[in-house]
């Protein structure tokens, strides 16, 4: 038994390893070029995220950390890190008291019934995380999109060259929606660029994001998307 424990664990260990070192050769920090290029970058996407911030909204989650680069890409220059945040709904914020107080004091009403309407209350639980939550993902070259652009239904966003709302949460649900916008010279949802592999070049940036509707439509008319496009070396 000890020796299959310590048969076990030598494999995990191996395994690890393994792993760790296959990521450590696929990517290397920045060169002088790209570094260039991604300090340039992403304070301006850093800046456009921090705007997801507001008095009824704080940041929960930040999962970006200072990036290395791909030694073989098939795009120009790409990272192993990308931008995802996550806000909620401040607690005692006004958001909080006028929309989110009323349902979990109905909530409690309902937990203290007999028999308990289940149903009603998983329906109050559902709006109420639909109403405090919003996520948000920032890419760079990408090559494609996981939807596709239609003209005539573009949102038409001043700076943007692709702006669609497509259904579902983006990796998370199929519920809902998701916001796409697209910056650089998208055409459809295959990307065409103009530079080769593994140069110091950013040609794209993709944002999507969802989560409780009023914020995102609020931030898609209040944010200026446009500065974006100065993240870009085209």
């Amino acid at each position: 038994m000890a020796k299959s424990r310590s048969y076990t664990l030598f494999c995990f260990l191996f395994n690890f390893l393994l792993l760790n070192s296959t990521h450590a050769q696929s990517v290397v920090k920045p060169n002088d070029a790209q570094k260039k290029v991604l300090d340039k970058a992403i304070p301006i996407i850093i800046k456009i995220l921090d705007q997801f911030n507001s008095p009824d909204w704080e940041l929960s989650s930040d999962f970006y950390s200072d990036p290395s680069v791909s030694i073989n890409p098939s795009v120009p220059l790409d990272i192993d890190q990308n931008f995802e945040r996550e806000y909620k709904i401040k607690n005692n914020s006004d958001r909080f008291n006028r929309l989110i107080k009323p349902i979990n004091e109905r909530i409690n009403e309902l937990m203290q019934q007999q028999p308990i309407p289940y149903d009603s209350v998983k329906a109050l639980g559902e709006k109420q995380k639909s109403m405090s939550n919003v996520t948000v993902y920032v890419y760079i070259n990408r090559k494609t999109l996981d939807i596709t652009p239609d003209p005539k239904t573009d949102l038409k966003i001043p700076g943007v060259a692709i702006a669609q709302k497509a259904p579902g949460e983006y990796f998370k649900s199929n519920k809902g929606y998701s916001y796409w916008l697209c910056f650089g010279n998208w055409k459809t949802a295959n990307f065409k660029f103009k530079h080769p592999n593994n140069t110091p070049y950013i040609e794209n940036i993709v944002v999507i994001f969802f989560g409780a509707e009023d914020r995102v439509q609020e931030l898609l008319q209040k944010i200026d998307w446009r500065i974006l496009n100065d993240a870009l070396t085209l």
